[in-house]
C-alpha cells in the first residue's frame, strides 16, 4: 500500500503509534512529534469515577471517546524533510534529513517504517538497510554485507544441483539470513510473516521449501544457501 500521507506516517512512526491510525495535528515551532489528549475510556454517569473494567462493572457506564492526537512542529517536518521511498525488493519506507553522498556516488539516508528505524543505504544498483552511529559507518556494515552476498550467490551457482536435492532437509534461520548478507530489519519482517503464515508458536526455523514458495527471490536462495553452509 502507498504512503499517502508522508508526513502523518513520519510523525506516526516517530512517536510510536502503534495502531497507525491516531490523527496528526501540525502546530507552528520545532516540536518533534508528541502525543496529546487521552485514550477512550470509561466513568460513572456523574464522571467522577473512571471504570478500568466496564464489562465487569455491575451498573451503569459512560463511554468517553480518544481525544488522543499526534502533534508535531511544522518547522519539525520542514527541517527532516520526509519523502516516500521503496527499496529495490519494493518495501516502502520514509527518507528524512540530510541524504549523505560518500565517495561521490553512495547515498547514505535516515530511514523509518512503521516497524524499523536506521539507515538505507544505496550504490548502483545495490541497496541496504542498517542500524548504526554514523553514515560511514552504516556504508562499512553495507559494503560488509554486500561482499557477503557475493560469496553467497558464488556459493549458490557452484551447489545449484544439491540445493535443490536438500530443500527439504534444510531449515532457515534468521541468523543464516544475515550471515547471508540480507539487512537485519527486513529479514524480520519476513520471518514474522512467513511464521503467522506457517502458524508458528513463535520465532523458529523454517524449512527451506517452504520458504522459496513463500518468497523466491535472490534474498532467499542467499538464506538458505547460507543455512546448507553451517556445519
Amino acid at each position: 500500500m502507498a504512503i499517502k500521507d508522508v508526513n502523518s506516517y513520519f510523525a506516526r512512526a516517530i512517536a510510536g503509534d502503534d495502531s497507525h491510525s491516531i490523527p496528526v495535528n501540525v502546530i507552528p515551532g520545532n516540536a518533534r512529534p508528541h502525543y496529546t489528549g487521552r485514550s477512550y475510556y470509561w466513568t460513572t454517569p456523574s464522571g467522577k469515577t473512571e471504570v478500568h473494567h466496564p464489562n465487569a462493572y455491575r451498573w451503569p457506564t459512560w463511554y468517553h471517546g480518544s481525544t488522543l492526537t499526534i502533534e508535531v512542529g511544522a518547522d519539525y517536518l520542514a527541517a527532516m524533510n520526509p519523502r516516500p521511498a521503496r527499496a529495490r525488493d519494493g518495501s516502502r519506507m520514509v527518507l528524512y534529513g540530510t541524504t549523505n553522498i560518500i565517495h561521490g556516488a553512495t547515498e547514505v539516508t535516515r530511514y523509518i517504517t512503521y516497524r524499523h528505524e536506521g539507515w538505507y543505504v544505496r550504490a548502483g544498483k545495490r541497496d541496504y538497510h542498517c542500524k548504526a552511529d554514523t553514515p560511514r559507518t552504516a556504508l562499512l556494515s553495507a559494503c560488509y554485507a554486500w561482499r557477503k552476498q557475493d560469496a553467497a550467490k558464488i556459493a549458490a551457482k557452484r551447489h545449484a544441483d544439491e540445493i535443490e536435492s536438500r530443500l527439504t532437509s534444510t531449515y532457515v534461520s534468521i541468523e543464516d539470513s544475515i550471515r547471508a548478507g540480507n539487512c537485519a530489519p527486513l529479514t524480520e519482517t519476513f520471518a514474522a510473516d512467513i511464521w503467522r503464515a506457517i502458524g508458528a508458536a513463535g520465532p523458529c526455523a523454517v524449512r527451506a521449501d517452504i520458504v522459496l514458495e513463500k518468497r523466491n527471490d535472490t534474498y532467499t536462495h542467499r538464506a538458505i544457501s547460507a543455512a546448507m553452509a553451517r556445519p
